[in-house]
Order: C-alpha cells, then sequence, then structure tokens
C-alpha cells in the first residue's frame, strides 16, 4: 500500500547510508519513492511488507522488479529484501522472501535473480536458505564508502512449491 512507502522508505534509506546492502549513494527522496512503487504493480512486480502485529509497524520488506526490459526476460525477476535492523535474526527474512517466490511464481516468474556484495554473509546465507544458489560474481563493478566491491549474481529456478 501506498502508505507503507514511509517506513519502507526508513528502512532503505538507513541501508543506503551505513551498508552495502543496496548500492544506491543517496537517500531516496519520498516522491522518488512513491514512483517507484507505482511501477511495481502487484500484477507483475509486488512488493510485500511485513508488519509487526504489536506495534502495527512495518519489520521489513521485499519486492520483486524487472531484470531486463528485453521481452524474453519476462519470466525472470530480481529480488530485493530489507529488514528493520531491529527485527533481524529472527527469520523475518526468510518469511519474506519464501511469500515472494511463492507470489511471483504466481504471476508467471520463473526465476528470481540477486545481487549481494561479496562481503554481505548474512544476505547470501538468507537467499541459500530459500534455494537460491551462487550463478557468479562480478568483480570490480560498484564502489561504495570508498572502497571497489564484488557483487556475486545469485539465482533461484522457481517450482511453486515453496520457490526453491
Amino acid at each position: 500500500m501506498l502508505s507503507d512507502v514511509p517506513a519502507m522508505l526508513a528502512i532503505y534509506n538507513r541501508e543506503v547510508l551505513t551498508s552495502t546492502a543496496t548500492m544506491d549513494t543517496e537517500p531516496i527522496p519520498p516522491e522518488r519513492y512513491v514512483t517507484w512503487f507505482e511501477s511495481h504493480p502487484a500484477g507483475r512486480y509486488p512488493a510485500l511488507v511485513a508488519v509487526e502485529p504489536s506495534r502495527g509497524t512495518i519489520a521489513g520488506w521485499t519486492c520483486a522488479s524487472q531484470w531486463s526490459p528485453r521481452k524474453a526476460y519476462l519470466r525472470t525477476a530480481e529480488d530485493s529484501v530489507y529488514v528493520h535492523e531491529s527485527f533481524r535474526g529472527q527469520g523475518l527474512g526468510v518469511q519474506l522472501l519464501t511469500a515472494l517466490q511463492q507470489t511471483t511464481y504466481d504471476l508467471g516468474i520463473r526465476t528470481l535473480i540477486a545481487r549481494i556484495e561479496e562481503s554481505r554473509e548474512a544476505s547470501q546465507r538468507l537467499h541459500a536458505r530459500v534455494g537460491f544458489q551462487r550463478a557468479g560474481v562480478l568483480r570490480r563493478v560498484s564502489e561504495k564508502f570508498g572502497r571497489v566491491l564484488d557483487v556475486g549474481l545469485w539465482e533461484c529456478h522457481l517450482d511453486g512449491a515453496n520457490g526453491a
């Protein structure tokens, strides 16, 4: 829902400023994020949120994005997953990615791709846990915080049951 955007943006922008979970280097302004959210129609590239029930706050979110505008790649999407720092280590990332796998499968997506900066071991473990496998590494393709970084490519071929 559009009303979720401010909380999603707060989680995301923290990662922009403090980590290599995203290769954005400047915080995203709310108006750009609304445009981004509206470009993720639930009918093709969904965004899902996890709400912490006792407080009603967004604990994390995930989405699928277009991998390529070329028509031959319509069966493939790229995943993103972000969990608020106070909810990490509780299995929420697994729940979010599993839900994304099933939702995208139901929408005709058959392969999910993830780009994970090589030092992000927790993200690598999370993706491996839900069936992603390393497909390769792109060497020295990114730069953030004054460091040149390698980015791993991960893939998950969906079977409709649990994504993996």
